[in-house]
Order: structure tokens, then sequence, then C-alpha cells
């Protein structure tokens, strides 16, 4: 009975056991799937919390103590975001001496005005020093701040209002090095000291395709643009972006502009709403292929956008007919939709769109044309629903007056609240748009830590002023000689003690309505370069006391009256004049609205006639400003971009002949009759080469290219096609692959593509027969020529490269004679091989036959079978033997002609007769000998 107890007992131990592994049903029933933290956070903020996280509001000066309107704005309505402007005097520090023209704001100032505005989404004193310990996923409005800022203002690098800082190079600097690796670099600097200054959102870089420049007005974008080829754009900003993340360690989000493309416009947005006339197909063609770059990987990555900056332009054209415009962009839902069509994949995956600014005159007068009245309620509601996440809202009143501007935003925020809790549709659109805001906030400070979201005031010089060496290689990298074309028409350098005449276009700007003015390029700046590089400091070549500068303003003043009296600073220009060997101009770009900036023009029509001087344009703005009568009285014409010391440093050097200047410029310059799009076309003077590859597209070995037999199918791959600039021609440039097939007379035609300058082709060996396969990128012709010979077991291939013929036509009077970097061509693909088993089949046959005609002699002449078989044995051997001997010979030592056999592999078999043969005879004078 025990026993029976025991087994009893332990049974049920054992089911017990199973049972606890089994989920039992009610759990099953009870489980629901793990929600995601980020939509959890979502549903549990309030309906002002979630409202607020949707605008980025600006504020005047750099007061943001508890009391402010800004801090009044955080701590209540827990808005998303600040954004940091000079025009609103957010960069001016009280009491700073301005040095070169510039008011700069000492780095420790910024860190703490943007340590204060993060401390307020979190209740914290007016004064924050790091580290604090960390606050909890969400405390009342305990999200951290998005803190933006742009890359540049009025041509300016917004870290030029900084000190201690690098100076960001404009994006023109860069599309002229052609270098994505500079580029980058360049990017590191700007995400590296911009975070350090507690920034951590960019509203850039600029996007737009500049393939349309308008010297001098208004809506040009002059060097804020990377470029006028869209490839080309979206190539540099890519690299430009990984960089930021990089040098901000991913602490920066990346908001580039003008989404779909401003290049076209023919007017500012501060002015009026432009009408651009592009089609969505030209869009997609020209401006769009930047931002689909941009966005070809999900956010997160390095060289993916965070966000997409949506402009107020309208399109006509947009949707199917050139008579119906868009309403602006920003407040269209059906347009803004059809803009994203290629944009689905990056938008599922958070990618965000900000509304530009919804507080410019322009956009007041497009609801109201007589502005009299500015309804901020609909203006946030129409850019909410029609697509937008992110509204920014500065100056965002009727007037200039900032408590209308905070009451505008208070009353604004209210009323999305209110059509929270009432309208399904405007409540859907909200936590969608809020969503991705925190998804991008989460990407940037995972912990929705304070400790991250602040800045160390103690200690940011490590990061700061460490870009001088990136702006030296952008310098000399992009320097552009636009005038003369060719090498030998270059002017000696400054002689020793030449006197030198400088004119310096400073070009004053006033950031800040009550602010300072500051001078874009400083005549101090030029004049301490000059002489630091080539006087008494220096090489010495220059002297201090040869060397005289004006400013545009003087010169203006000069033209206008030359008998100036003695007293006037401009008096002296008409004698300095004359006794100048050299007479240089500093220029930063010319306007049609600034009468100061066409005074070279002026001089170049009355007065460079009667100089004997030589006469330099150093110019720090766009290439297209000047004429082809300007450019024609120059001996020397550079351009370099970018006004600051380092490019100021660059442009001496090269005038001095110490630095070539050989790079191409990024935009069409007609003055030169430089055309962007026929520059980025294939070289014709190249050989585009074809190399077998595998689908993988790696070089296939020799012994794999044997290997092909018909019914195979063999991938080409041509040899990196260049343009005339000496880069490889941008992606989808079209390659056409010919093939031909001379017995039957036919050919056919394969259309590709490039992607980093190569295309490929798949090609099927279905038919014996000779096959012809060239390729050609016009206007690059088909120069070299792939013959295949196609069997049924083997195929041979022949690579041949003819000498080209000279070029028929016309010389290109563009920019100097670009020394295009042609590779080598590649060598053969590989010799005709001999088919080894044919060779073996030859050989054996031969020695057959020696061994067969050794019987038969044996029995014939001797009548013995023993001797007939030592004769067949003798035969046999030694057409064997000097088969093997042969083919060892040919295989090694003479390995050269060993691809000579191809297509005749009988000769093995005559040597394998002769070699038996020969034995035969030997063997046979031995035994008559013997006997």
């Amino acid at each position: 009975m025990s026993r029976l107890l025991h087994r009893l007992t332990c049974a049920l131990v054992v089911a017990l056991l199973m049972l606890s592994y089994l989920p039992g049903p009610l759990s099953v029933l009870a489980q629901t799937p793990e929600q995601d933290p980020l939509q959890q956070l979502v549903e549990t903020l309030p309906t002002r919390v979630k409202v607020g996280q949707l605008v980025m509001v600006s504020f005047p000066g750099v007061e943001v103590g508890e009391d402010s309107e800004i801090a009044a704005l955080i701590s209540a309505y827990a808005i998303g975001g600040v954004w940091l402007r000079p025009e609103n005097g957010n960069f001016s520090s009280p009491g700073s001496e301005p040095e070169a023209g510039v008011t700069s704001m000492a780095p420790a100032e910024l860190i703490s005005i943007t340590n204060q505005l993060q401390g307020l989404s979190w209740r914290l004193p007016r004064t924050i020093t790091p580290p604090l310990s960390d606050l909890p996923l969400y405390q009342g409005s305990s999200l951290p701040l998005l803190v933006a800022v742009e890359p540049e203002t009025q041509g300016l690098p917004i870290t030029r209002l900084i000190s201690g800082t690098s100076l960001l190079p404009s994006a023109m600097s860069l599309g002229a090095t052609w270098n994505r690796a500079l580029a980058e670099a360049a990017g590191q600097v700007a995400g590296r000291e911009l975070t350090a200054l507690g920034f951590n959102l960019l509203l850039g870089p600029n996007l737009d395709v500049l393939d349309d420049p308008r010297p001098g007005e208004a809506a040009d974008l002059g060097t804020a643009a990377f470029g006028g080829d869209g490839y080309w754009v979206g190539e540099l900003g890519r690299a430009y972006v990984r960089g930021i993340h990089q040098g901000s360690l991913g602490r920066m989000a990346v908001i580039p502009r003008h989404f779909p493309g401003l290049g076209n416009a023919d007017r500012p947005l501060s002015e009026e709403l432009p009408t651009i006339q592009r089609s969505l197909e030209q869009l997609q063609r020209v401006e769009l292929a930047p931002f689909l770059s941009i966005t070809a990987q999900t956010p997160g990555a390095e060289v993916a956008a965070d966000g997409l900056l949506v402009t107020h332009a309208r399109y006509q054209g947009f949707q199917g007919t050139i008579r119906q415009s868009t309403r602006p962009l920003s407040l269209d839902s059906q347009g803004l939709q059809a803009a994203m069509t290629q944009f689905g994949a990056w938008r599922q995956s958070g990618g965000l769109l900000v509304a530009d600014n919804l507080g410019l005159p322009a956009l007041r007068r497009f609801y109201d044309p007589r502005e009299l009245t500015f309804n901020a309620r609909q203006v946030a509601r129409d850019a909410l629903l029609a697509g937008n996440d992110l509204l920014i809202l500065d100056r965002f009143a009727a007037t200039e007056d900032w408590a209308e501007h905070f009451a505008n935003v208070r009353t604004t925020l209210d009323f999305l609240a209110q059509l929270y809790e009432s309208d399904p549709t405007v409540k859907a659109r909200i936590d969608e748009a809020v969503t991705r805001v925190l998804q991008l906030k989460l990407r940037l400070n995972p912990d929705f830590s304070l400790t991250a979201a602040l800045r160390d005031v103690a200690a940011p010089d490590a990061a700061l002023g460490q870009g001088t060496t990136v702006n030296a290689q952008i310098a000399v990298n992009g320097i552009t000689r636009l005038a003369p074309l060719a090498d030998d028409l270059l002017p000696p350098a400054p002689a020793e003690d030449a006197r030198l005449v400088i004119f310096v276009q400073e070009r004053a700007v006033t950031l800040a309505p009550d602010g300072p003015t500051v001078a874009t390029l400083p005549r101090e700046l030029v004049s301490r370069t000059l002489l630091r590089l080539y006087g008494p400091e220096g090489t010495g070549q220059v002297r201090p006391d040869h060397v005289t500068i004006y400013s545009f303003e003087e010169l203006a003043r000069f033209l206008e009256t030359p008998d100036l009296p003695p007293e006037d600073s401009a008096a002296a220009i008409s004698s300095d004049l004359q006794s100048a060997q050299w007479v240089i101009f500093a220029t930063t770009g010319f306007s049609l609205a600034d009468p100061e900036s066409l005074v070279l023009k002026s001089f170049l029509e009355q007065r460079a006639a009667l100089l004997e001087s030589r006469l330099a344009v150093l110019n720090f703005g766009p290439p297209y400003d000047l004429d082809s009568t300007d450019v024609s009285k120059l001996d020397l014409y550079y351009t370099l971009y970018f006004p600051s010391e380092t490019f100021v440093q660059t442009a001496f050097q090269a005038l001095f002949r110490d630095l070539p200047a050989s790079a191409a410029s990024p935009v069409s310059v007609p003055a030169v009759n430089y055309v962007l799009s026929l520059q980025l076309s294939p070289n014709p003077a190249q050989t585009i080469a074809l190399n077998v590859v595998d689908s993988k597209g790696q070089e296939m070995a020799t012994e794999e290219i044997r290997d092909i037999r018909k019914g195979d199918v063999i991938y080409l791959r041509t040899s990196v096609i260049y343009d005339r600039n000496g880069h490889a021609v941008p992606d989808r440039t079209p390659v056409q692959f010919t093939l031909t097939y001379p017995q039957e007379d036919r050919t056919r035609i394969i259309a590709a593509e490039t992607k980093d300058g190569v295309a490929f082709a798949s090609i099927t060996l279905d038919q014996v027969g000779q096959l012809d396969i060239t390729v050609e990128s016009h206007p690059a012709q088909p120069l070299f020529h792939l013959q295949l010979t196609i069997r049924e077991e083997s195929v041979i291939m022949i690579s041949i490269t003819p000498t080209p013929p000279p070029p028929d036509m016309a010389p290109t009077p563009t920019q100097e004679a670009v020394s295009v970097v042609t590779k080598p061509l590649p060598e053969p693909l590989y010799f005709p091989s001999p088919q080894r088993g044919f060779l073996l089949a030859w050989g054996l046959m031969g020695g057959l036959v020696c061994a067969v005609t050794g019987f038969w002699w044996g029995r014939e002449r001797v009548g013995g079978l023993v001797e007939a078989l030592r004769l067949a044995l003798w035969g046999g051997i030694g057409g064997l033997g000097v088969y093997v001997l042969f083919a060892s010979l040919y295989r090694w030592p003479w390995r050269t002609h060993f691809y000579a056999l191809a297509g005749r592999e009988f000769l093995a078999g005559i040597v394998a007769l002769c070699g038996g043969g020969g034995v035969l005879l030997i063997v046979h004078a031995l035994a008559r000998r013997r006997q």
C-alpha cells in the first residue's frame, strides 16, 4: 500500500511540474501585446502639452528668465522648441566691443541662455550648472526643448557672431571642391561646435538647386546653395548631414530646406510668395533629387535627414495644368501629398515635416492682400492639416509688436487644443504629429535626460575653433580661376616692391533692428592677411607703404566726383591708380538693390581702359555676377565663394602664384561660357572600357572567365566614366551598350544608366558565332571593342582599343582646359586559351597511331608477335612522352606561346606522331646495329 501511495505521489509531482510549463488558458486571454513606450507617452500627455509640442517659437533679446514671455510659454504650454535668430537680437552681447566689424557673443553667454531654456521645461531655478541628476521621463511639462539655429544669415555664418568658434564655410565653397570628404569634415565641425553651444536642431543645409542663377536679384540664392546640379547637391548634402550627425554624436537634428525646391524662385520669400512654373515631373528630375538622396535611408541613419523644411512657395503646373497654381505648399494638403509621393518609407519611419515661418509678411498677404487682419489661428490650422508636424512661429503678428506675437501664439495653442477635443480629424493629425516630434526628441536624447540636454558652461573651448584646417583645405580645393582660361595667359605674380591698390567691398549688414552693422569682408582683415603673408613679417615681397586699401564706398564717391576735396579719404584714389602696378578688387557679390555693390562694374566701364596696371578680382561671392565684357577687361579673376580670413589668404597665395587654382565652378558662369550641364556630361576624349564581372559586380578571375560557355549569362561593367571636369559623371547618366552579330547583320541596343560613375549590362550568350560589343555615353564615342567568338564548348574574348581619332569639335571657351583624369585602359580581358580536352585528345590519338604503326611494322617486317608488341609499346611511349614534354614547355616556359594553340589543338597530335615516329626509327636503327 505504501509503495502504491509513493508511486501516486511521484506521478502527481511530475504532473504538476509538467503543468507548470504549460500556459493556462485564462492567462493567455488576459495577455495583451506590450504597448509601445512612445505611444504610451503620447497617450499620457495632456492636450495642451501635445499641442504645445508642435510649435517652435522665437523671442526677442537674450532675457530668458522666469518672468520672460518665452519662459511662460515653455512652462504653461510646453512648446516643442525655440528658434534663436540674430535678427531678433538673440546673439547680442551687451557691453561687448566690436572686433573686425563684428560684435561677438561669448560662448559661455550663449550656453547659459540655451541651458536656461532647457531648464525651464523642468521648472528649474534660473541658474543651472550641470551635472544634475536625471529626472523621470515625464514630469509635468519636462520634455526637452528643440533649440534651433540656421547655419547662416544674410550671407554670414552664424558662428561669425560667436567668439572663439570656427567660421562655417558657405555651401557653394563646399560645392566647388566636388569633394564629399571635405563636405563631411565641414559638417563634423558644424555639428560639434553648434552642439557644444546648446543647439540641437539645424534649419539647414540648403538643398535648393541653383540651375538658373539670377545675378544681382534679391531671389538669387548666391553662395547659400551647393551648386546647380541636383545629383551633386544631393551628394554633398548627404556628406554634410553625415558630418553633422557624427560631429554632434547624434545629438543634433538636421532639417534641410526648402522642400521641394526654391532654386527657380524669382523673388525672395521675405518680399512675396514666389510662383515657380514647374510640373511635378520637372521637380522630380531636378529639384527633388537632393531631397530624395537625403531621405533614401530612414531617420536616425547618419546620412538621412531628420526632417524637411517645407517652403511657402507656390507651384504652377504642379498638378497637371499650367493654368492652376497651388496654394503655398506648406498650406496645401493635396500639393504637399503629391510632392511626398516618393518619400513614403522615410515619412512612415518618423520623417518630420517642418512648416517654414508662418509669421512671414508675404504669407500674411496671401490671406489678406491689404494686410488689415492676420488670422493666426487659421494659418496654424491650415499648416497642421496640410501635413506639417512642427510649425515655426517667428514674429507671428500683423505688426512688429512682440506682445502681439506672444498673444497670437497663446491664442493659437488654445484654439488647437479646443479643436483637438472637438474635431476627430484634428485630433488624429495632432496625435500623429506629436508622435513624430517626440520620436525625434528620443533620437536626440533617448532617456529625456536633463543632464544630456544641458551643456557645460565652464569648458566649451575644447570643442570650439577647431575648423581652421578644414576651412583651409576647402579654400585650396575650391578656388576657381575664371580668367584667363589658359595657363600660358597667366600674368606673372606682383613684382617685389610693386604698388598695389586694393578696393574692398565690405558690404555692411544690420542683423538686428537696433543692432550694430556687420562688415561682411572688413578691409582690416584683407590688409592684415596680405601683410602677414607677403609683408615684412612674411616673404618681404610687399612693402606696407606700397599698399593702399580703399572701400567700395570710397571708390563710389571717387567715380561720382573725381575732384574730391583733399580731406576726403577717397581724394588720393586718382594718383594711387596712376602709380599702381596692380589694382585688385576684393568683392562679395553685387545686388541690384545695393548701388555700392555695382561700383566694380562702373569702374570697369569708366576707368579700365585708362589704366596701364593689371586688374585682378578676388571674388568671395557667387561666380556669375560679372558679364563677358567685364571679364574681358581683367587680367585675373578668382572666385572663392566665402569671405573669411582663410579664404582671403588662399586668394592672395593664388595671386602671387604660390597656389594653383584648378577647381571647377559648381554653377554655370555665362560670362566665360561655362555651362554646367555640358561640363558634367561625359568627356569625349576618354575611352570607356568594358570588364567582365560576376553578378555582384566583382571582377572575375581569368580561370572563371575561361569557364564561360554558350548559354551562360555574362555581366559587363564599364570603366569609370568621367565628365569634363575630371569627376565621375552623375548618377543616371545614359549609357548605351551595342551588340552586333556580323554574320546576321543584326544589332541590339541595351540602355543603361550610371551609378557611381559606372554602368552594367547583362548579356545571354544564346547563339554560336561572333558577337561584337561596344559601349558609349554621348558625347564619348564607342572606341573600346569587345569581340566574342561563341562556340558550343568555349567562348573566346578579345578586347580591341583602336587609337581614337582627334575629336571633331570646336574648343569650348569655358574655364581653363581642365586636365581630365582618365584612368589607364585595363589590360585585355584575357588571351583566348586552347581547349585542354582537345589538346589531350589529339595527343592520345597521336600516341595511339604511333603504337598501331609500331605493331604493324613489327608484324610485317620482323614477323614476331613479341617484337611487334615491343615496337607498339615504344611508339606509344614516344608519342605520349613527346606530347607531355610539348604541353609542359608551352604551359610554363613558353606560356605566352601557349595561347597561340587556341583553335589549333590538332598540332598536339602532329607533335605526338612526330615524337612516336622518331622513337620507332631510333629503336629500329638500334636493332639493326645489334644484328
